[in-house]
């Protein structure tokens, strides 16, 4: 069998997901000024992205977030010898 061309160590995904969070503050929320980008820094190197962030009422923050799906474990893509490409676990 010839050796993978693609592996989960080499191929990145293509796209991302993006959901939503809201924040219900019990006080009056801070200036986004004071925290938003610490909060950034600290969610980036766990594959969490801050699109956006606004507030929607005096104590509610909303965060536009992005994250890459890990790829599947186990499953790699190959070629045969007439050039078919398949994926194998």
């Amino acid at each position: 069998m010839p050796d993978p061309i693609y592996t989960a160590d080499i191929v990145s995904l293509a796209y991302e997901l993006r959901w939503s969070v809201a924040v219900f503050w019990t006080q009056a929320a801070p200036a986004p000024t004071a925290w938003l980008s610490a909060l950034q820094e600290a969610t980036e190197p766990d594959g969490v992205r801050i699109l956006e962030h606004r507030f929607t009422k005096g104590n509610v923050s909303q965060f536009l977030i992005s994250t890459k799906p890990p790829p599947p474990h186990g499953r790699s893509a190959h070629r045969d010898d007439a050039g078919a490409l398949s994926i194998r676990r």
